[in-house]
């Protein structure tokens, strides 16, 4: 499995344990976390993200147990193996579309590559927008844009933070067969954490928290 966690808990100071339920998702496969509001969704992302570190249990990515990894460790493990669509996604404003995607491959230590981000940007529909700045975007395009970031150095893992909610159906549809389709070709395992029951019919593999 690309990604599986095993016994996993995490407590806030002062707050009461979560306990999540297993978990495991293969290359190409996709998995619908869905619960609402207050029910720890964003914090089970984190923790798949390797952003938090479990009070108990495991979450390996690769067969690397993330939770055991140091601070920048983690940082560069994440940096190449997991692609994170946050829900508000925010850029470095003073760059370009371009010159985010090339940080987000230094950042990760890979060769940075033109080719290769104007060959996603097409896939998502934005290649036209390679020299704007992110502030001249479209919230639509900013949201392909997260998803490009994410994307740009092939993860094994893609987590999706309620990559839906702010659309209406038509593009809610359009969003997940893109994320979908991208993590398919790139043999990507792809999360998606959500409080959207729209959801429910585009994936068959579905964990519910309370």
């Amino acid at each position: 499995m690309l990604l599986s966690t095993k016994d996993l808990s995490f407590e806030y100071p002062g707050s009461s344990e979560m306990v999540f339920p297993d978990l495991d998702c293969g290359s190409g496969e996709t998995h619908l976390i869905l619960g609402p509001s207050g029910s720890g969704k964003t914090t089970l992302l984190h923790l798949l993200g390797g952003l938090l570190k479990p009070k108990s249990g495991s979450i390996k990515v690769n067969e690397i147990d993330i939770g055991k990894l140091s601070g920048s460790e983690a940082d560069k493990f994440r940096g190449q193996h997991i692609g994170l669509v946050f829900q508000q996604p925010h850029f470095v404003s003073s760059l370009n579309v371009e010159e985010n995607l090339l940080l987000a491959q230094k950042l990760a230590g890979q060769p940075t590559s033109s080719g290769k981000i104007t060959e996603l940007l097409e896939q998502l529909g934005i290649a036209e927008k390679l020299k704007k700045k992110t502030s001249e975007l479209s919230a639509g395009e900013k949201q392909r844009l997260s998803i490009a970031r994410a994307l740009i150095n092939r993860p094994a893992v893609i987590l999706a933070d309620e990559p839906t909610s702010a659309l209406d159906d038509d593009n809610c549809k359009n969003v997940i067969n893109l994320l979908e389709d991208l993590a398919a070709q790139n043999g990507s395992a792809l999360i998606v954490v959500t409080h959207d029951k729209r959801l429910m019919d585009y994936f068959s593999k579905k964990t519910l928290l309370n």
